[in-house]
């Protein structure tokens, strides 16, 4: 799945309308956004 979504990204993307999935879900955030409020609850290894 994660490799048709690099190697095929206008496809994929192409399909879905980010205008239309936060008029869905007006609280939908980016990568960005999501991890500044959740990297903490990441567990890594050290």
């Amino acid at each position: 799945m994660f490799q048709f979504k690099r190697d095929f990204t206008s496809v994929y993307a192409g399909h879905r309308s980010t205008e239309e999935s936060r008029r869905l879900n007006p609280e939908l955030k980016t990568f960005k956004q999501w991890l500044g409020e959740n990297a903490a609850r990441i567990p890594l290894a050290e």
